[in-house]
């Protein structure tokens, strides 16, 4: 089974000449996992209703899917309330304040998959997911970067 989440970072750095050799060996190890998320993110940015349908298609046809179970939400909105508590003030922005909803969503599913194997999620910049990840306590998910940055 695929034990790496894909981040919308990695797929567009896929095809860079720094990772594409390593993005190759993950696709045909069968090592890549698809979350609705990243589907969502990668779909939205689609060009025109053929584009869309074949990026969907491709998906379904590399990837194996990771579907969130009902936890996820509620983990999702744990790990947003970590993150507004560890502002020191919202009147004043700090770096936790721009984490995008998309990721706190990614690493509460992977907090989730989690209490059952060990899992990583893949990207291109691990800053916030980092972050996230640390929020959750759980020393079986990691965060790995693809080259390409």
């Amino acid at each position: 089974m695929a034990s790496l989440l894909i981040d919308l970072s990695a797929w567009a750095r896929s095809s860079h000449p720094s990772a594409s050799a390593r993005w190759k060996d993950l696709v045909e190890g069968d090592e890549l996992a698809c979350h609705p998320v990243f589907a969502l993110e990668l779909l939205h940015n689609s060009i025109n209703p053929e584009d869309h349908q074949r990026l969907r298609n491709d998906l379904e046809a590399a990837f194996d899917w990771v579907w969130p179970d009902d936890d996820t939400a509620r983990l999702a909105l744990r790990l947003q309330q970590r993150m507004a508590m560890s502002t020191s003030s919202k009147s004043a922005p700090g770096p936790k304040d721009d984490i995008a909803v998309t990721d706190a969503v990614v690493v509460a599913h992977a907090e989730v998959l989690s209490e059952r194997r060990g899992v990583s999620i893949l990207t291109s910049d691990p800053g916030d997911l980092n972050l996230l990840v640390h929020l959750t306590n759980r020393r079986n998910i990691s965060v790995i970067q693809i080259d390409g940055a």
